[in-house]
This record gives C-alpha cells, sequence and structure tokens, in this order.
C-alpha cells in the first residue's frame, strides 16, 4: 500500500517517472492488487502515452466486473486517441463513481467495522470488484445478526447466484419471496438460478411474475429473454432481449444475447449489426468483438475481423473463445494466402 500510496503523491507533483517506479513496485508486491495498476495508467495519460495508458485500462476493466473509475479513466484514453463514440460509452458506463483504492490494512480492518450500514457498503463494493467470496462472508456475517432481514437475504440470494451458489440462492430466494411476493427484483434472481439449475417451468413462471409486476425492470425481460431462447423460442427470446435494451440502452450484455439468437437462426447480417452496437455502447464487451470477428470471417473481411480479433486478445488474451477465434483467423489467413500464391512452374 505505501508504494502506491507514494506514487499517487508523486504523480501529483508531475514526477511521473518516479510514479511510474512507484506504482511499478506496488504491482510486483501484489499483482492481484488493482490501484498500481490503475496508478500507471493514470501515469501513461499523464505523459500523453494514451495508447499504452487504453491497452492497460482495458485489460483490467475485461479482467473483472466493470469498476466505474478504471472506465472513466479509459474513456479519457479513448477521447484522446480520437476513438468518441467508444470514449462516449465507457465514460457513461463509468460515470458517477470515484476510484476504490485498496490494500491489505485496510481490507483486515474491514472485519471489525460493527456498522451495519458501513459493513453492507463494504459488501457492496466486493461485489462490484467480482470478489464474491468477500461480499457473501460480510452478508452471511450480517444475516446471522439480522436473520429476519429481508433487503439482507434477498441480497445475498443474489450473490449466491452471481458466484454460481444457485441452489443456496434459490433457497433464501424462495424464502423472501414467500414472505414479500410483490419482490420483483429477488423473482428476478430467483428465475436466474431455477434457469441455471436446469428448472425452465419455474423460471419462466417466476420471470412472468417480475415482468408482471415491474414491466419497466430491464433485468426482467433479459433473464425472461434467455428462459425463451433455452425454452427454443428463439423469437420470442428476441422480442424480450430488444425490450429489455429499450427500457435500458446501456445494456450491451442483451444486445451480445441478441446478437447470438440471430446468430442461431440464420440472420447472420443482422447478428453482425447486433455485435457491433453491442462494441460500440460497452467497448470492453469481449464476447461482442468474438461475435464481431466471427460475423466478419463469415463475410470472408479478414482485415475487419482481424480487428475485432485484436480487440478481444487486449482485452482477455488468455480467454480460450479468444484464443479460439484468433486460431480461426489465422486459418483462413494462410488458406487466402495459398489462394493467391501462384504455383511454381
Amino acid at each position: 500500500a505505501a508504494y502506491w500510496r507514494l506514487g499517487l503523491w508523486l504523480l501529483d507533483e508531475n514526477r511521473t517517472t518516479e510514479a511510474e517506479r512507484a506504482f511499478g513496485r506496488a504491482t510486483e508486491i501484489d499483482p492481484a492488487d488493482r490501484a498500481g495498476w490503475i496508478g500507471l495508467a493514470r501515469v501513461y495519460l499523464q505523459r500523453d502515452e494514451n495508447e499504452r495508458a487504453a491497452g492497460l485500462l482495458e485489460r483490467l476493466v475485461a479482467s473483472a466486473p466493470a469498476e466505474g473509475y478504471t472506465l472513466q479513466l479509459l474513456g479519457t484514453a479513448y477521447r484522446q486517441l480520437g476513438r468518441t463514440e467508444q470514449a462516449a460509452s465507457a465514460s457513461q458506463v463509468g460515470a458517477k463513481n470515484a476510484p476504490q483504492w485498496s490494500d491489505p490494512w485496510t481490507d483486515e480492518m474491514l472485519a471489525f467495522r460493527r456498522g451495519y450500514a458501513a459493513l453492507l457498503k463494504d459488501a457492496t463494493a466486493y461485489i462490484v470488484d467480482g470478489r464474491f467470496p468477500q461480499a457473501i462472508g460480510i452478508l452471511e456475517t450480517l444475516g446471522r445478526e439480522k436473520p429476519d432481514d429481508l433487503v439482507l437475504m434477498a441480497h445475498l440470494g443474489q450473490v449466491y447466484v452471481a458466484a454460481g451458489r444457485d441452489a443456496d440462492g434459490v433457497s433464501l430466494l424462495e424464502a423472501v419471496v414467500a414472505r414479500e411476493p410483490d419482490r420483483f427484483e429477488a423473482r428476478v434472481d430467483l428465475a436466474t438460478g431455477y434457469m441455471h439449475l436446469g428448472n425452465l417451468a419455474k423460471a419462466r413462471a417466476e420471470a412472468d411474475r417480475a415482468v408482471a409486476l415491474n414491466g419497466s425492470y430491464a433485468p426482467g425481460h433479459e433473464t425472461l429473454g434467455l428462459i425463451e431462447w433455452r425454452s427454443g423460442d428463439t423469437r420470442g427470446a428476441i422480442a424480450e432481449f430488444d425490450r429489455s435494451v429499450e427500457l435500458d440502452p446501456r445494456n450491451a450484455r442483451a444486445l451480445v444475447w441478441k446478437a447470438m439468437a440471430q446468430t442461431n437462426v440464420g440472420r447472420a447480417a443482422d447478428a453482425l449489426a447486433t455485435f457491433e452496437r453491442a462494441a460500440r455502447t460497452d467497448p470492453t464487451s469481449v464476447d461482442a468483438w468474438i461475435g464481431i470477428a466471427n460475423g466478419q470471417m463469415n463475410r470472408h473481411d479478414l482485415s475487419a475481423a482481424g480487428a475485432a480479433v485484436r480487440n478481444a486478445e487486449r482485452l482477455q488474451p488468455g480467454r480460450p473463445a479468444v484464443k479460439a477465434t484468433g486460431d480461426r483467423l489465422r486459418s483462413l489467413q494462410a488458406a487466402a494466402g495459398r489462394s493467391v500464391t501462384p504455383r511454381p512452374r
């Protein structure tokens, strides 16, 4: 923690070379701590090394659920590179978020903060950062102290489902909606848990009920779309994804689902356009870039496919789907090269 704090002070003094060394040392001590990496990105931005900053920030955003301040910095990098649409999208998604610095001492001290509101805030911060085990630990502790708190039960059930503990989440969420049937957010989370467990009939019933309770809740329509897609109703799924995006235009995830469904029913041109819209909405969506790459390869536009693959590789170079897409592109490029190479006489 001392090194990134030193880096911040040096950066404020515009001593960028020394700040870079301090932030670099912080990343060596704890590569998992984002503070050092974000500090390095700020150094690059301050020195107008915008391509370098963008690459680092893209990898940070892709490595965990989007954290607002990182997206704001990414928007700044994009803007200085002239990538105005991507800049506007990243800045909008990251709006109103302050930097979230952390260090081991702070994390250890969180356990001694006994205020309910403070602990709930800590759990929320962990969720945003994708640190589900830490969030679950806090929420379970609070749950033992307040076993009848429906808000807490619903929150913990949601996190269980997000963390892949669907059976635990379903058990809690069933109790929540039994006691408060009009809690539509909990019904959407319950529907997701049922869907993950393969119980599509119960999933559909909960999603339908949630949408009936609040038809303007975008996640309800997105979840209903996923359930209908899994049930074989692709047209109904696409309609629900459209409704979700209509209600929340920043929902790039619903656009990606829609594009995948369009691909499945042979609407290749529509799917490519939807993937491109998803990438404009959220330039850090690896799934959108993979979809664009595959769509362009199907059109034999290997140049456009290559640009999309490079974006995906910058964001998540180790992801198997990214590697498979890159391998497919290189295979097509090799075949195209052979087809235009004159045969020796």
